[in-house]
């Protein structure tokens, strides 16, 4: 069953798709020009180039990944530059509004080996296994225990020797009454948009939820589904939420 965040990411992947990936100004739609995407793209191939120098140094030096996953792609951001180490790429998202544009953006730079897929819980889309899984940014929108259900499969699609690398929120630094406003925007339409227009924004723009993970229970479904090695970074999140990227190996 699809919450909320799945409509909202929808609403964001139709009206707004480069800024609901990354939320600066200059990614919004009437923002955007050629320098604004240049430097949006050189982020994720600067966030791949990244990922592989830390497995390389931490867990597997002569890592070479033939078949990669992004979970939760948008637009391509670490989809697209991962077509550069890898045969097959396959990128994942619930919003049909953000594969569109992806396919758009691969096609415009001939990486037909690149293969966009719908998500729902159960991953039904995505077929075969994969050396490397990434995904950045996605899990704090979704809610832990359903978030939790999509590690274990996602882990179930990973190769021996493979490595997935999750970024999760694993601490809120807001105070209680900031949470508590924030879980009545989630759930009660009618104060979110009060809420923007208050701000000043239109009535519907969408919420992009921020949720916080149990990591120790992520490390023990790791576990569980059969991880040898872990390495971990921290990794600032705004808005006063820190993150911490794993690097999991099977």
């Amino acid at each position: 069953m699809f919450s909320n965040s799945d409509n909202s990411w929808e609403k964001l992947g139709a009206t707004d798709p480069y800024y609901g990936v990354l939320s600066h100004d200059k990614y919004h739609r009437d923002c955007l020009d050629q320098a604004a995407l240049d430097e949006f793209f050189a982020s994720g191939a600067h966030v791949v180039d990244h990922i592989l120098d830390v497995i390389r140094l931490h867990l597997s030096p002569d890592f070479q990944p033939q078949a990669a996953l992004d979970f939760g792609c948008g637009v391509g951001r670490l989809t697209l530059p991962l077509a550069g180490p890898c045969s097959t790429v396959v990128g994942v998202d619930v919003s049909e509004s953000m594969l569109a544009e992806a396919r758009r953006n691969s096609t415009s730079r001939d990486l037909a080996h690149i293969t966009f897929v719908k998500s729902d819980d159960a991953l039904s889309q995505v077929t075969g296994t994969f050396d490397l899984m990434v995904s950045f940014l996605v899990f704090q929108h979704i809610l832990p225990r359903r978030g939790e259900q999509l590690f274990q499969q996602l882990l179930q699609r990973l190769n021996p020797g493979g490595i997935a690398v999750f970024h999760v929120v694993y601490v809120s630094q807001r105070s209680p009454l900031y949470r508590w406003a924030k879980y009545w925007r989630t759930h009660l339409p009618v104060a979110d948009g009060v809420v923007n227009l208050l701000k000043g924004r239109a009535w519907n723009t969408p919420i992009m939820e921020l949720n916080v993970y149990n990591v120790n229970r992520l490390l023990s479904l790791f576990r569980q589904a059969g991880g040898s090695r872990v390495h971990a970074e921290f990794f600032p999140t705004a808005d006063r939420y820190d993150g911490v990227v794993l690097y999991l190996q099977k």
